[in-house]
C-alpha cells in the first residue's frame, strides 16, 4: 500500500498537488481520515486531468467544410485548424467570389474550441465543439463588428481542397 501511495504521489507530483496532500513524519501515527483526504484529492486530480486530455489536438486539426444558402446566394467554406493554433477560412459565394481570412484558435476545457478570424476590418469570434463521431463539428460565429451571428455544421474533409483564391 505504501508503494502504491508513493507511486501515485510521483505521478501527480507538482506544486499544486503536493501542496494539498497531508504529509507524515517517520514514526507518526497515520490517521485514516488524513489518508482518505489524500486519496480523495488524488482521485479528484486524476479525474480533472482525464477531462482535460479528453480532447486531443488531432480531434480538431485539419480541414472542415460547410455549405449554407440564403436568398439568391450560397456559401461554400473550408475552415482549417492548424496544429500550432492557426485558423484559416476560405469562403466562396456567387456575389463575392472566393476570399480568404485568417486568425487563431485554442482548445479549452471539455474540447471547446474558441477562436477569432480577422475579416476585413472586423473580428469574427468562432465557437465550436467537435461531435463524438469525430466527423462533424457545429460552429457558431459571432460577427463582432456588426453584432450578427451565423452557424453551420462543419464536416471533416479528408481530401485535398478545391477552394482557393
Amino acid at each position: 500500500m505504501n508503494k502504491a501511495f508513493t507511486l501515485l504521489v510521483l505521478i501527480f507530483k507538482s506544486a499544486a498537488v503536493t501542496a494539498q496532500l497531508n504529509t507524515f513524519e517517520s514514526g507518526q501515527t497515520i490517521r485514516a481520515d488524513k489518508m482518505n483526504e489524500n486519496f480523495d484529492f488524488l482521485q479528484q486530480e486524476l479525474e480533472n486531468r482525464t477531462q482535460q486530455i479528453s480532447c486531443l489536438v488531432t480531434d480538431i486539426v485539419g480541414s472542415w467544410i460547410y455549405v449554407t444558402d440564403s436568398d439568391n446566394d450560397y456559401e461554400v467554406g473550408e475552415i482549417t485548424f492548424g496544429a500550432e493554433g492557426s485558423l484559416s477560412l476560405v469562403v466562396q459565394t456567387i456575389e463575392d467570389g472566393t476570399n480568404s481570412f485568417d486568425g487563431s484558435y485554442e482548445i479549452k476545457n471539455e474540447c471547446r474550441v474558441e477562436g477569432e478570424l480577422r475579416v476585413g476590418d472586423g473580428i469574427w469570434e468562432v465557437y465550436s465543439f467537435p461531435a463524438d463521431d469525430g466527423g462533424t463539428m457545429p460552429v457558431l460565429v459571432h460577427k463582432v463588428n456588426d453584432g450578427g451571428y451565423g452557424s453551420a455544421t462543419l464536416h471533416r474533409r479528408n481530401r485535398p481542397s478545391v477552394l482557393s483564391d
